[in-house]
């Protein structure tokens, strides 16, 4: 479970560094569960030649992890699919690869080989712009010059180092680092004093992590330190310190294999051979098992000088040397060779790198500057294009309402001719039928004939004048908006009501939480008018008729409603009612010639607002409108 958890990441850590740092993270906390150990080397153990991104995950984390447990012997064996895993890896995992890599190499003496894995840690560092990464790099290269005996370098490098230390404040535990190499680099050229402070400020400085082992690298130095300084008791009790007190796992260690080597010099120098013997054939088996090849070889250099050749340990350590011993010896003038082979190379790479920088950036700039004049010219083009054809359609529409306006005042005079032409026929029909209910003979027989006759004028007469005002409603450029006293307003409605139905039981409620309305005085005061005379012709006689006109408003907008308590408007006529000529649902009650909401909805329109009602059969209607307080 624990394995699945690390590789849920695998397929995100080619782009995402953070998916790396979190694989590290998970094999921190587990490197020391045993389960998670086994199912990792069960994993490993079943990948066989497909390398895949998944299974590279796997391989990564069993070299880690066998490195950091010091089991060198299984890391190398994973270290051999380095190539086929590589291209799965991110930059980062990449990175600790090659310092694992370096390491090792450096413990076996192959200091070429480590120098190219430190130097190829050191470029990943930079690309990743890891400082730690990069601090590590120059240090372990420092470490190398000065092992080879090439001291200025070491310096150098150390020197780089410490400076990424302190100017990117990093961790304790590099700095523990740092004290340990300048200590031995310092005793190496006789400065013991300076050796001897540098261990002192190792051994006090607080460590996050693995605080044994830490130590144990401080105590073998003061052993190096006081070796040189002829002090054989001093050395004693510092190899004593690092083999007696931490256990059995450290003899398989490079510090406790370091130790136990230099205790069997000692007893060398003693003259107790027979023991110097047992102490180095536990070195050379001990290395062989964990894979430091160096100890294996300079325990096996010593077994040789001193073993029977009759004892049966002898044929093992010189098989043993003599298949490895040529492998392993050092060179320092092909170091040296070796060393400024791979600098120069590297820096020959890094300058065609920053080449290959400076030409993807001259490119890049060229097509973004390319691009953006591109965009500039679509942009204006469609701009001036826009331009034009926005004044073309202004100057369509200017044209277009000079036509409508002549229009619509020709059709307002043509209009007003016609209405005043029937409104006379009418009227003349009227008179003569009044005339006629006046004369007693006529009227014994045919009363209710004429009275129909009277009847239908009126309506007539009221149709023309709801046509005449449905025209003007629809004159949209021309409506006038100002300011309405609302109270006022609703005043001279109430007074018309008054008039108008006297003969009528109701009762008119109103509710007005707003003082004031912009818009059009005539037209708002026809909306209302003509919504509360809709209640009057649609009551219900069987009852009072109630009626409430409420307006309320916030900051953007004014409502308006009108509710009653009449016949009501079914479901399926309710989308119809604001139609042209539309009329209710009961012929019982109809007194109106389907104009009036009509025009409500025109008005509401010509004011920026809109209309609609709530209604249930039987119980009542209630008609809203919302008005801006503004014509913006």
């Amino acid at each position: 479970m624990l394995l699945f958890c690390i590789l849920s990441g695998a397929m995100f850590s080619q782009s995402f560094n953070l998916s790396a740092d979190s694989i590290k993270q998970t094999l921190n906390k587990n490197i020391s569960n045993p389960l998670f150990y086994q199912e990792l080397e069960t994993s490993f153990d079943k990948i066989g030649e497909d390398y895949n991104s998944k299974n590279s995950i796997v391989c990564y984390a069993y070299i880690l992890c066998n490195y950091r447990k010091e089991q060198y012997n299984k890391a190398i064996k994973a270290l051999y699919y380095y190539d086929k895993i590589e291209k799965h890896l991110s930059k980062s995992l990449r990175k600790d690869l090659c310092m694992i890599q370096g390491d090792i190499n450096k413990m076996n003496s192959n200091f070429i080989m480590s120098l190219q894995f430190f130097w190829k840690a050191n470029k990943l560092s930079h690309q990743l712009q890891d400082q730690k990464g990069v601090m590590n790099s120059y240090q372990e290269i420092g470490v190398i010059y000065r092992d080879v005996g090439n001291y200025q370098k070491a310096e150098e490098y150390l020197n780089k180092a410490e400076e990424i230390q302190k100017l990117h404040s990093i961790n304790l535990n590099n700095k523990f680092w740092l004290n340990i190499h300048f200590s031995k680099l310092n005793y190496l050229q006789g400065e013991y004093q300076k050796s001897r402070k540098f261990l002192n400020f190792s051994l006090n400085e607080k460590k996050t992590e693995y605080k044994n082992e830490l130590n144990c690298y401080v105590y073998k130095e003061f052993a190096n330190l006081f070796e040189l300084l002829n002090q054989p008791d001093s050395v004693e009790y510092y190899l004593s310190k690092i083999i007696n007190d931490y256990g059995d796992s450290m003899r398989f260690s490079y510090i406790g294999l370091d130790a136990l080597n230099h205790m069997a010099i000692l007893s060398i120098e003693k003259g107790d051979t027979s023991k110097a013997i047992n102490e180095f054939w536990e070195v050379f088996q001990n290395a062989k098992k964990s894979g430091i090849t160096s100890f294996a070889i300079e325990s096996s250099v010593a077994l040789r000088k001193y073993l029977n050749p009759k004892d049966f340990r002898y044929n093992e350590v010189s098989d043993y040397f003599i298949e490895n011993y040529e492998n392993m010896r050092v060179n320092h003038s092909e170091f040296e060779k070796y060393a400024i082979q791979i600098e120069d190379l590297l820096q020959a790479q890094e300058e065609i790198l920053r080449n290959e920088e400076k030409l993807a950036r001259r490119q890049f700039y060229f097509w973004v500057m390319t691009s953006a004049f591109l965009v500039f010219v679509i942009l204006f083009s469609f701009a001036f294009y826009q331009m034009k054809k926005n004044k073309l359609q202004k100057l369509k529409l200017k044209l277009l309402n000079e036509n409508l306006f002549n229009t619509n005042t020709k059709l307002d005079r043509f209009s007003s001719v016609v209405a005043h032409d029937i409104k006379t026929s009418v009227l003349g029909i009227k008179y003569n039928a009044q005339r006629l209910l006046e004369d007693i003979e006529i009227t014994k027989t045919n009363s209710s004939e004429l009275t129909e006759v009277l009847e239908e004028c009126n309506k007539m007469n009221e149709f023309i004048e709801f046509l005449l005002v449905s025209a003007k409603t629809k004159k949209l450029s021309y409506i006038q908006h100002e300011s309405i006293n609302l109270k006022q307003l609703i005043s001279e409605i109430e007074k018309n009501i008054t008039k108008t139905h006297q003969n009528v039981d109701y009762e008119f409620d109103t509710q007005i939480t707003h003082k004031a309305l912009y818009g059009n005085y005539h037209e708002i005061k026809q909306l209302l008018n003509n919504l509360i005379e809709n209640s009057f012709k649609y009551r219900e006689p069987s009852r009072k008729l109630k009626i409430q006109v409420k307006i309320e408003s916030n900051s953007n907008k004014t409502n308006l409603s009108v509710s009653d308590n009449g016949i009501g408007i079914s479901k399926e006529n309710q989308n119809k009612v604001f139609n042209l000529f539309a009329q209710g649902d009961s012929e019982t009650f109809l007194h109106g010639v389907g104009l009036g909401l009509n025009i409500c909805k025109n008005i509401a329109i010509n004011n920026n607002g809109k209309i609609w009602l709530e209604s249930q059969k039987n119980v009542g209607t209630t008609f809203f409108v919302e008005l801006p307080n503004s014509l913006n």
